[in-house]
């Protein structure tokens, strides 16, 4: 029994010092699936980084697609988007506020087709679903005096 009892604390000692050892490695994986989780259909991202020492995430290759029948395949290229957080409760998982946002080798693609239809007015349809829903009931109708927008963390392109 004894023998049994000392197995079964060196193995727990053992995973705890695994878990102390590789916490850093564990937050990024989970954060990176959180962050992903959550992120739609349209949204691409090739490498997050989440620095816990240093609150500051990194997202490489940020890019979003472009509504169908346009020649780009993204409507926005973001190499690099920089930026610090701060957590707003005790734990990530209470969520964190995203502070100074830096772009880095920021490409819009503004494409406008034959029709005189622009992806920029079409990207609302597109990223809220209506597109999709449009497409399996024939071509999609835009309405030349909807002007929608297309917001960034806060940055609004016309």
């Amino acid at each position: 029994m004894k023998k049994i009892f000392i197995a079964i604390l060196i193995i727990l000692i053992i995973s705890a010092a695994a878990v102390f050892i590789y916490r850093y490695r564990i937050i990024q994986y989970s954060v990176e699936n959180i962050i992903r989780g959550m992120l739609p259909p349209y949204v691409r991202i090739d490498k997050i980084t989440f620095d816990i020492r240093s609150g500051r995430i990194t997202l490489n290759d940020f890019k979003i697609l472009n509504p169908p029948r346009y020649s780009d395949r993204y409507l926005l290229e973001i190499a690099e988007i920089s930026c610090e957080y701060k957590l707003k409760g005790k734990n990530i998982l209470d969520g964190f506020e995203v502070e100074e946002p830096y772009f880095n080798k920021m490409t819009l693609n503004i494409e406008r087709l034959g029709d005189g239809r622009l992806n920029l007015e079409e990207t609302n349809q597109f990223t809220s679903g209506d597109l999709r829903q449009a497409r399996h009931q024939g071509t999609p109708s835009v309405n030349s005096s909807t002007c929608t927008s297309f917001s960034f963390w806060g940055i609004a392109w016309p």
